[in-house]
């Protein structure tokens, strides 16, 4: 209904992840290029990657697989990470393709070695990816820290990125021993109100609009009540281009931006209007 009411090929605002519709802001662009940097430059150590839910973390880390050469790099993406040690080191050795290891933790560990050595050996760099670290206690956290450990003579055998929410910056400067090893930091900021009308013109084209659908104060309207986060954008948005289809209307407006809200508990109140007035620059620490 929405598709042809707007005229459009394609759902504009789906929340599965989906590349065609891959839109680069500025604090993307920076997260991007300093994942690479940490990764071929420092080459080892531990990179943090931080941002609140819905900021686009996994956007940026499907772009920063997708770019990692593999004839150079083998890279496991762990997203249990509060799994028993046992079976967290098991996975770990899964997600880089090792075959079942039988025994407890000290025949995980030694397999795990084994295998880091062996794509050194390969001119491979292991490249280790962990999700919702926000959530490891540290105990788990110790066992990643100790893989760090691994080098030769001339550099580390592995380089860990943990992604998670913006609580995992206090977890880790809680653990010295691990927050020493840190080599480069990145947080995920939202959209600005510019990139809020980008992203929503950006989403709207690639699915087949030919022209405007979202007027200049609908656009304001959705950057106030989501804050310019990605996820909740694509919900108002969406939400917002059914209720004014069902209205037969030829535009959205900031009634079906307010009803929209509305109904998935977004409105924001009259004390912080006009900060969403206002655009901000999207920064990277």
């Amino acid at each position: 209904m929405i598709e042809e009411h707007w005229g459009l090929r394609h759902p504009p605002f789906s929340l599965n992840p989906d590349a065609r519709f891959l839109f680069e802001s500025a604090a993307h662009r920076e997260g991007l290029a300093r994942l690479l940097f940490a990764v071929r430059e420092l080459r080892g150590g531990i990179t943090l990657l931080t941002g609140d839910i819905g900021c686009g973390k996994t956007t940026l880390i499907r772009t920063f697989l997708r770019l990692l050469p593999r004839r150079r790099y083998r890279a496991a993406f762990l997203v249990h990470p509060t799994l028993p040690v046992g079976q967290l080191l098991a996975s770990i050795l899964r997600e880089f393709g090792a075959k079942r290891v039988r025994g407890g933790k000290s025949e995980q560990v030694a397999a795990l070695h084994a295998l880091l050595f062996s794509l050194h050996d390969q001119a491979l760099a292991p490249v280790l990816l962990v999700d919702e670290a926000q959530l490891l206690d540290r105990p788990r956290l110790e066992e990643l820290r100790l893989l760090t450990n691994l080098e030769t003579s001339q550099e580390k055998l592995l380089h860990l990125i943990l992604i998670g929410q913006p609580e995992l910056t206090q977890r880790v400067s809680r653990f010295p021993e691990l927050a020493q090893r840190i080599v480069m930091r990145s947080h995920l900021r939202p959209l600005s109100l510019d990139e809020t009308g980008r992203y929503l013109e950006h989403r709207l084209r690639v699915a087949g609009a030919s022209q405007p659908i979202f007027t200049p104060a609908a656009v304001s309207a959705i950057y106030h009540h989501t804050r310019g986060v990605p996820r909740l954008i694509n919900l108002v948005a969406s939400h917002a281009l059914f209720l004014a289809a069902t209205a037969s209307r030829t535009c959205v407006d900031v009634p079906a931006v307010a009803a929209a809200s509305q109904e998935l508990d977004l409105i924001q109140g009259p004390s912080s209007a006009p900060a969403a007035l206002v655009p901000t620059v999207v920064t990277q620490s």
